[in-house]
């Protein structure tokens, strides 16, 4: 049983759908038992994966009356861009619904707007790219926003191969070589 798994290594989970929801409380006692935070997800425009308005505070509601312990959380779909009309829809739901199910922790901040908006950083950021030392913004540098990389990557070259001028390489033959030339094949 995958929840078992996940209760028994202490790891908190992030539901999105009803389905997650029914196999969450299978596992109920022992969640709790461990102190486990249950991560709620919140469609607010990105529409990957969420529960929308007013269905998530109907949720919650019901996970806390279960005695869980809730997070709200949410990804914004455009915080790099300077005034997309998303971001203040994204920021108000997120509020309405943080404000109707309160107490409660959140969770709304990816790189971008752990920088853009610093008074959504609430209980816990959830930072990305800016984690391998690049910035989420077009139009600034990581050394501008003082970011540095957490880790390094690194990888093997495992082949070479030589193409001809006009050969294609990789998935859709995106790339097409305009002279002959050496190509490396890095295992990632």
């Amino acid at each position: 049983d995958e929840m078992a798994v996940v209760v028994e290594n202490n790891i908190e989970v992030i539901v999105h759908q009803q389905e997650q929801l029914d196999w969450l409380r299978t596992q109920k006692d022992a969640y709790i038992a461990k102190g486990l935070k249950v991560w709620v997800k919140l469609n607010s425009g990105m529409n990957r994966l969420g529960f929308k308005v007013p269905e998530i505070i109907d949720v919650i509601n019901s996970l806390k009356a279960d005695g869980f312990t809730c997070v709200l959380a949410m990804h914004f779909a455009n915080a790099d861009a300077e005034d997309h009309p998303l971001n203040e829809q994204q920021k108000n739901q997120f509020l309405d619904v943080k404000e109707a199910c309160a107490p409660i922790m959140a969770s709304c901040c990816n790189s971008a707007a752990i920088f853009k908006w610093p008074e959504l950083n609430f209980d816990f950021v959830r930072p990305g790219i800016m984690l391998y030392g690049a910035s989420p913004f077009a139009d600034k540098s990581a050394n501008d926003l003082d970011i540095k990389p957490v880790m390094t990557f690194t990888a093997e070259i495992i082949a070479l191969n030589h193409i001809q001028a006009g050969e294609s390489v990789g998935y859709g033959s995106t790339f097409v070589a305009d002279t002959e030339m050496d190509i490396a094949i890095v295992s990632i």
